[in-house]
This record gives structure tokens, sequence and C-alpha cells, in this order.
């Protein structure tokens, strides 16, 4: 079943590969980063007030702070920024190798991070397999925890965090992992979903109250939404651009869905959509930074 077509957010400006959205309770904004363009963007959907800072290198991901501002991971370490100030201090210090670059990133309930890595250059012999997934927590740092993926992309949690799910965009499916709060801890991979080729490649991803996965599939014009003890597709909307890339719930009791896209090698998309919905998400958990 389809839904109505998502609407492009008044006041946003378009993306090259727009990604990582998130609602901001305070300020009654998403947050969302253009990757390639090293910026991370706030828009207001009732006013349209927008607002954007640039940064030094590619913005994989962002995440909220204990604090009210945003944590911007970069290659060199974690960031706060602050959107009213532009004030941006650097919290934690860590490496990864030039050649890759962080993709999506959530956290789970204790504010422990989860984070991928990708090459830059996808055409690079290295680039299929290269891609790792990390944790980090300011006790233990930056810490691998799987390697052998090519894109990491798309995290979330079951309500108790009692399970994990993930996508690695090559292989057209979200993996479930049972999953331990209290060490992170992943095991039993199983897979949850199979995306069709046909239906688009999976790419970022988002869970409702009732543990559905909303997945936004990379040029298939759409967000599909998949019953993951079931592998079954519920329902999808369909989005004017082609490249949708991330989505996440929020406004009024997070029931609206918020869409990012990518511009197209003929510069078509990279604009914010949402929609109303009949059913809701929750709030992203805070980054641990103590």
């Amino acid at each position: 079943m389809k839904m109505c077509m998502a609407k492009r957010i008044a006041g946003t400006e378009k993306t090259v590969l727009g990604e990582g959205i998130w609602w901001d309770e305070r300020r009654q904004a998403f947050h969302y980063v253009d990757i390639t363009e090293g910026l991370v963007c706030s828009v207001d959907p009732v006013t349209g007030r927008f607002l954007k800072a640039a940064f030094p290198d590619t913005v994989g991901c962002i995440l909220p702070m204990p604090n009210g501002d945003i944590a911007v991971p970069l290659r060199d370490g974690l960031y706060d920024y602050c959107p009213e100030s532009g004030a941006v201090k650097k919290c934690f210090s860590w490496s990864v190798p030039a050649a890759v670059r962080f993709n999506d990133g959530k956290c789970d309930k204790n504010g422990r991070l989860w984070i991928g890595t990708m090459y830059r250059d996808q055409s690079s012999p290295h680039a299929s397999g290269g891609g790792a997934l990390y944790t980090f927590t300011p006790q233990e740092g930056l810490k691998e925890v799987l390697r052998g993926m090519s894109i990491p992309n798309g995290l979330a949690f079951n309500a108790d965090d009692t399970v994990m799910y993930h996508i690695d965009t090559a292989t057209q499916c979200v993996t479930a992992y049972d999953y331990s709060l209290s060490d992170g801890t992943l095991s039993a991979p199983r897979v949850a979903v199979r995306v069709p080729k046909e239906d688009g490649a999976p790419d970022g991803m988002t869970v409702d109250r009732e543990g559905k996965l909303w997945i936004a599939l990379w040029g298939g014009h759409r967000v599909a939404c998949y019953d993951p003890k079931t592998g079954e597709k519920r329902t999808e909307i369909p989005v004017a651009d082609a490249l949708v890339s991330c989505c996440a719930f929020g406004g009024e009791d997070y029931h609206t869905l918020a869409i990012t896209t990518a511009a197209d090698a003929d510069g078509a998309g990279g604009y914010i959509y949402s929609l109303p919905l009949d059913r809701a998400g929750a709030a992203p958990y805070p980054i641990h930074t103590l």
C-alpha cells in the first residue's frame, strides 16, 4: 500500500548529499547534514527558519548532546557545535584512516555511539569490504567492532535496546543482532529484511513505536516500512527525488516523517521532505560524553 507523496519542507536549501536527519524537541527543528559539503543544517518546519554551519571535512552524521548542542564526529575527533552561537569545540580526539569517512551513526539508550566508516572513493578496489562499524564511549574511546562491510548505513534499536538493526547497503539487507545494552556486545546475526534491487538500495533507517522499520531506498524514489519480525513490506511513501537517503520521526508527538535526499548526476534532487503519519517514532538518544 502506498501513502501520499512526501512534500518538500519550506526553507530548506538543496543538498548534494543530505543525510543523518533527526528531530530536536527543544528547538522544534530538524537537524541534518550535507555529507560531501561538510554542512550541518537545521530547519524549523513551521516557520522555515534555516541555519547551516560548514565544517572542514565530510560530515557523515550528527547526534544530540545532553547539553542541547549537536555532536559532530569528524575524522580527527568529536566536536560540540551550538547552532545559535556557531561555537565549535573539540570534545574528544581520535583518528581514522584518510581514505575512509564516517557515514551513518546512532546512539543506544546509554549514549554509546555506533558509527560506520566507508571508503571515500567508491571506485577504489578496497571499497568493497573496506568499511567498518565502530563504537565510541568516553571510557573506551573509538573502537572497531565489525569489519568487512562496504557501505555501513542505517542503524536502529528496538524499544528495549535488546535488538540492534544495521544496514550494509551493498548487501540489500537489514541485519538484526541480539544486543547487550550493558556492554554493547552483538550476537546472533540474522537477516531481518531483504530489499529487492528493483525497489532501490537500503540506506538510512528509523524505527516507529510499533517496532516497524522505515527505510530510505536509494534510487527507489521512496521510503518503505518493513516488519522486521517477518521481513514483509507494509507500506511505502513516494518521494519526488530518486536518491532517498535517510528518514526520521519528529514534529508534534513524533508523528511526522522527515526525509533527506541527494542530488543525482544531473543535479536533480537533494531536497528535504516530510509527511504526517498515523504512527509515531521516538526521540533520538543523546551521545554520552562524560
